[in-house]
């Protein structure tokens, strides 16, 4: 396959979120013995005894691979059937106590990241290979609805990665007005590299399938890299959502995928 640029999702892709996103939310909500300091903190600045019982942990962990949205709506609708009154059964993203849970759980997220996290096996190794043997340097750029504080801290780990993808080359979402599925982010991502590039010869890596969708729309090769997604799942993925397509290419890992290259 023809390949004049490559574009890189983030979580789950170069980085393995799986576990990370996990801690996140455990890390502001789980009740334990201990109990964490998050959650006390929560029911302490808002006065809401309840919220110290309250673990909603289960409820996120078997939507994890929901959409946010979806994931607090589950967590308020645990509230409502515990008989806690939340802030609002249709979640305010502007409510005090919404805003306050978030910045809780974006730090939890940002110092695991600093401090404990690893990348995709042979990620860099193929980021190399598309360097030194595709002859694309210059060429690799990073799209991601991950926030840009989160590739900073990521960044700050793992210096390596900048000698392929300088942070100009990395837009994420706070960069544009709407997510995937729509393209904003890959086309965006694009431009940093060069936007006369063809996008039909640009190779977009994703573990989603909405991020799938989105290198479709932006008219790119999507590659699917199985690291978080089986092939059944990405099949009922598409069964549930009609709008969603298949990627053009799936590799079960980065090791994978220089294997398919190099044939």
């Amino acid at each position: 396959m023809k390949i004049e640029a490559a574009i890189f999702d983030f979580d789950g892709c170069i980085l393995n979120t799986t576990l990370p996103a996990s801690h996140e939310y455990a890390g502001v909500f789980a009740h334990s013995a201990a109990r964490t300091v998050a959650t006390l903190a929560c029911a302490s600045k808002f006065d809401i005894p309840e919220l110290r019982s309250f673990d909603p942990q289960a409820a996120y962990l078997a939507h994890v691979n929901a959409p946010v949205s979806d994931q607090l709506h589950t967590i308020w609708q645990q509230f409502v059937d515990a008989g806690i009154e939340p802030p609002n059964s249709n979640p305010d993203p502007n409510d005090e106590r919404v805003q306050y849970i978030n910045e809780l759980k974006d730090q939890t997220y940002i110092d695991y990241l600093k401090s404990d996290l690893a990348p995709q096996p042979y990620v860099f190794e193929f980021m190399r290979y598309l360097v030194d043997k595709r002859g694309l340097k210059g060429k690799l750029a990073i799209g991601s609805m991950a926030r840009r504080k989160e590739l900073e801290a990521f960044y700050g780990r793992f210096e390596v990665i900048a000698k392929y993808i300088p942070m100009g080359r990395v837009v994420c979402r706070d960069d544009v007005d709407r997510g995937k599925p729509e393209p904003d982010i890959f086309e965006s991502a694009l431009a940093t590299i060069d936007p006369s590039i063809d996008s039909a010869s640009v190779h977009t890596y994703e573990d989603d399938t909405r991020g799938v969708e989105a290198a479709h729309r932006a008219g790119q090769v999507p590659i699917m890299v199985g690291t978080v997604k089986s092939p059944r799942d990405v099949v009922r993925d598409i069964a549930e959502h009609g709008s969603l397509r298949r990627p053009a290419v799936y590799a079960v890992n980065w090791l994978d995928m220089i294997m398919l290259y190099a044939k």
